[in-house]
């Protein structure tokens, strides 16, 4: 594959980690942000030597200057957000997923970039009953009244059509949960990492697993899925599916300050987790990670998905497994005096 790529969303977690393996494996990269004045979106792109342009998902001129003599686009920018705090914001959030996608992929096809690759989630796979075959990247969810969810899955489906249209050739990587080191603000992801050190599980974790991938291999697995994806291909980027209470086992190793909780909770009272996670993160000071919405959308189910297409297609094993990918987010959120 050629050589010559654009990065949306650079300053992001996914989107620097991606610019750095880029340039790492003898890319030319350029690293688009909304605001290049802005040092902390920039500081790090810059110690890579990287090229950095100003370009928005909703300015399409911004789009086609950035996109113009690229040979490939990595569409990451996107809004990552759990709880949007009204509807105005939940609203714009989905328009980024699916408007500002568009956008970007008409740019590319303007430009006649070879291969897009855009950041999707494994939001968008539909959970699994207990003891139901792992599902696939093919098992699309059809519960989207997760704000979040309906921003990727719609987002994706949508990209999909368009790419058809426009005659892109065009794959998807869906990460898990992503963690580990590099973000300017904690995310959604890495808020599970801090309300962990932060003491929101003393009482009790909840019956609940959550996919977990280092954002390293996450970057690894979008320059895989350039090189050697399948035009069309969805690939999951995943280490495991680890369950609530191993992630606080993992964080007590790096940090012995960590309690451990009192229990774990029985399943029939997983129902009660978004009330005790919206009054104790009121309470201590902590991100709310698990909403109703969210419990709603995913209740007596679990996500729990076969990334084998991801390993035998692009060759991909991932490097980080949960005790150091605990561990370098623990340290990053200390570096950033989120703890």
């Amino acid at each position: 594959m050629t050589k010559c790529v654009l990065v949306t969303g650079a300053s992001g977690h996914v989107g620097g980690a991606l610019v750095a393996d880029l340039a790492r494996h003898g890319y030319s990269v350029r690293a688009s942000v909304r605001n290049p004045d802005d040092e902390s979106k920039t500081r790090e792109l810059k110690k890579l030597g990287v090229e950095i342009v100003k370009a928005d998902l909703f300015n399409m001129a911004s789009l086609n200057a950035a996109c113009k003599g690229m040979d490939g686009l990595f569409q990451v920018a996107a809004v990552y957000d759990m709880t949007p705090k009204n509807k105005s914001d939940a609203e714009k959030m989905i328009a980024t997923g699916i408007e500002g996608m568009e956008n970007a992929l008409r740019a590319a096809a303007s430009a006649g970039i070879k291969r897009v690759v855009l950041t999707s989630s494994c939001a968008t796979i539909t959970p699994v009953a207990k003891g139901a075959p792992d599902a696939t990247e093919q098992s699309w969810i059809d519960d989207v009244s997760v704000p979040y969810i309906k921003e990727k899955t719609m987002g994706e489906r949508h990209a999909w059509k368009v790419a058809k249209e426009m005659g892109l050739d065009m794959v998807s990587v869906l990460p898990g949960g992503v963690f580990g080191p590099g973000f300017n603000r904690s995310t959604p992801s890495t808020d599970v990492i801090l309300s962990i050190a932060k003491g929101a599980l003393k009482l009790g974790a909840p019956k609940i697993n959550l996919l977990l991938v280092d954002v390293r291999d996450v970057a690894a697995v979008h320059r895989l899925a350039y090189e050697k994806g399948t035009p069309g291909g969805r690939y999951i980027a995943l280490h495991s599916a680890p369950e609530i209470y191993d992630y606080v086992v993992a964080a007590k190793k790096h940090d012995p300050s960590i309690g451990l909780p009192l229990m774990k909770m029985p399943e029939f009272m997983t129902g009660m987790v978004p009330i005790i996670n919206a009054i104790t993160a009121k309470m201590f000071g902590f991100p709310q990670t698990y909403t109703r919405e969210l419990h709603n959308s995913i209740k007596d189910r679990e996500w729990r998905v076969d990334d084998s297409q991801t390993r035998s297609q692009l060759g991909f094993e991932p490097k980080y497994g949960l005790d150091e990918t605990v561990k370098d987010t623990l340290e990053h959120l200390k570096k950033i005096n989120a703890l």
